[in-house]
């Protein structure tokens, strides 16, 4: 009959301590900020967002309007930063990147910018022609998405800049 090895006992007594999480080697690149991440973080925050922010445009003086406004203040942020993620992974999905540079960062948020800015301009010519009223919506919402996406493109910067001065793997 064979006798099975005797598994090392801990010197206190009792089991094993258990096996610690597997080491990553110091300079590692930091995993690709996945897609549908993104999307699922855009999604869910997103859609506080707008909620609230429907909920406050339909009673504006009720007694929750300021918990509402306060919602659509703290879900807004962090929706339009995963926004402008979402974006840039599905941009340059093939590349290896895992977050956009300090340049890319500005380069979005002058997109940004130029399409709010072309958006509300529009939208502010179309606000009185009711014969227009889609364009005018359309104009309304390129204006939101583009706000939406300078807004994220700055929060994106900064993750830039932090990632330059802790000199993280793939920041330029």
């Amino acid at each position: 009959m064979t006798d099975l090895p005797v598994p090392p006992q801990n010197p206190a007594g009792g089991f094993p301590p258990p096996p610690g999480p597997p080491a990553v080697p110091p300079g590692a690149p930091a995993g690709r900020p996945r897609i549908w991440q993104a999307a699922l973080i855009f999604l869910a925050l997103g859609s506080a967002a707008g909620g609230s922010c429907a909920l406050f445009l339909q009673h504006p003086s009720g007694a929750s309007s300021d918990l509402y406004s306060i919602l659509f203040l703290l879900t807004i942020a962090p929706a339009a930063g995963a926004f402008a993620l979402l974006v840039f992974r599905l941009w340059r999905r093939r590349q290896a990147e895992a977050w956009p540079s300090v340049a890319q960062a500005v380069l979005m948020a002058i997109a940004g910018s130029v399409l709010a800015a072309g958006g509300c301009g529009g939208w502010a010519i179309m606000v009185d022609t009711s014969a227009l009223l889609p364009l005018g919506i359309a104009l309304f919402v390129l204006f939101v998405v583009g706000l939406a996406f300078a807004v994220g493109a700055g929060e994106l910067f900064v993750v830039g800049v932090i990632r330059l001065i802790f000199k993280r793997p793939g920041a330029r």
